[in-house]
């Protein structure tokens, strides 16, 4: 009860007293702080984007100075440019931002409240700092060893199916006599044979009774593929394997007399008599990849093609990279698969390259873990050398030297060398982009020998300037 009573006691005064303080207290902090640090509190963050670019190529300049001023003039912030970029955040409305390589040049800039805005400033050479000794465009790949794997592409999995299929005709019975002098046929026509797809054609029937004991004989196109005694109630069975077979097959069966006696009569009663065309039904015959490739890869000296066979398949399987066949197997077994061949053989384009899986006939194999590699030149270690000349007026009005270089991709990330002269200077490498290192000028001549190398990591580079400030 008497903490209630206490509690109640303060009254609306009191409280406004309270109130009044805490804003004082506001206002004097805000009013002590710099003209820019109160218009930042009492406007919401905004965003000024600075790009700095090279005016003919449009790369992004790294360590580029970016210099943040208020409108009265007086330095804000400084920072250096990341591939070609500085984010600056929570600033006055209006403001002059000033890049080192321009000099004196100023550009003005007002953001309202909450507001994002990119600005952009480019060079050019030789109006603006710094001077280039040396340019070149596209060096390629530096690093790796020999045999390494550059990269790999990977594909979907595959079934292809070009089972065995079989079609069987029936005919009704037959009763064949003969005697000494003459023995009595029976023709079967096999008609509209498909020799591309066909395996064989078959011919069987039944001895289902006998009078004697004639020789039987069975002919297909006129050439004998049977002659034996068969047993009552034994069966008769030929082949006509595929290098054999026309578009059509003509069988004749003979019940050939076999005594002495003229008088006397042999005769065979045949049965369950059939054809059998046994031939192979595409479904899925062929699987198509379509890839590109980089300059870096066309430039390997292997590639290699890897799957995984799921099932085991008896008819086998071929490969082919723009129609050069880099596998062939009349087999498969549940296993890993792997075929190289030299890239420079493929044909290699920068893009409509073809990857073909066929089915050998009868195959029906289930393809996985389908990969392209593509490995280093055997040379192994792969570097640029250049040469490059600086005048004594240039010596002596060089503060630093720079040499800029342009990573396009990156295989795997390391450290590029760059050897100056006999002296090396290093940089590490984990992302895309421009890169620069700087050069004590007391390690420049008049003629300069510059290698460049990845002692560790492997990559790709586009343009590389060698420059001072």
């Amino acid at each position: 009860m008497t903490s209630r009573a206490q509690s109640s006691s303060r009254t609306p005064g009191m409280m406004m007293g309270i109130f009044l303080i805490i804003l004082t207290s506001y206002l004097s902090y805000i009013f002590l702080l710099h003209p820019w640090e109160r218009k930042a509190l009492l406007t919401q963050k905004s965003n000024l984007t600075v790009n700095v670019i090279d005016c003919e190529s449009g790369h992004p300049i790294n360590n580029a100075t970016v210099y943040i001023y208020s409108e009265e003039g007086e330095l804000i912030k400084e920072s250096l440019t990341t591939n070609g970029q500085y984010v600056y955040s929570d600033y006055p409305n209006c403001f002059r931002v000033k890049i080192s390589f321009l000099e004196d040049q100023y550009r003005g800039v007002c953001v309202g409240s909450g507001e994002d805005k990119v600005i952009n400033f480019c060079y050019e050479y030789p109006e603006a700092s710094p001077y280039i000794l040396h340019y070149k465009e596209d060096v390629g790949v530096i690093g790796g060893t020999s045999g390494e794997v550059i990269n790999t592409k990977e594909f979907p999995n595959t079934i292809l199916s070009y089972p065995l299929s079989n079609s069987t005709t029936n005919y009704p019975s037959y009763f064949l006599y003969s005697n000494l002098l003459w023995s009595e046929g029976m023709g079967i026509k096999a008609t509209n044979v498909d020799v591309n797809i066909t395996k064989s054609v078959g011919f069987s029937f039944t001895l289902q009774s006998k009078k004697g004991d004639p020789t039987i004989k069975v002919y297909a196109n006129d050439k004998l593929l049977f002659s034996d005694k068969v047993q009552q109630g034994g069966n008769v069975s030929v082949m006509v394997p595929k290098q054999g077979l026309n578009r059509t097959i003509d069988f004749n069966v003979k019940c050939d007399f076999d005594g002495w006696m003229f008088w006397t009569t042999q005769d065979c009663n045949l049965t369950n008599i059939k054809t059998k065309q046994e031939f192979y039904t595409p479904k899925k015959v062929s699987q198509e990849f379509n890839f590109s490739t980089s300059s870096v890869e066309r430039e390997a000296d292997i590639m290699e093609l890897r799957f995984i066979s799921v099932d085991e398949a008896s008819g086998g399987v071929r490969a082919s990279i723009n129609n050069v066949e880099i596998f062939d197997s009349k087999s498969l077994d549940s296993t890993n698969y792997s075929a190289s061949t030299p890239a420079v053989n493929l044909g290699l384009n920068e893009s409509g390259n073809k990857l073909v899986f066929n089915a050998n006939p009868s195959a029906e194999a289930w393809l996985r873990g389908v990969r392209l590699y593509f490995y280093t030149p055997v040379t192994g270690d792969n570097q640029e050398e250049f040469i490059f000349y600086a005048s004594d007026s240039e010596l002596n009005s060089m503060n630093n030297g720079l040499i800029s270089f342009f990573v396009d991709n990156i295989y795997y990330n390391g450290l590029i060398s760059f050897k100056v002269n006999n002296i090396y200077y290093y940089q590490v490498v984990d992302k895309a982009g421009w890169n620069t290192v700087t050069v004590d000028p007391e390690d420049l001549l008049n003629r300069n020998e510059l290698l460049i190398s990845a002692p560790e990591g492997r990559f790709e580079l586009g343009d590389v300037k060698v420059s001072y400030e």
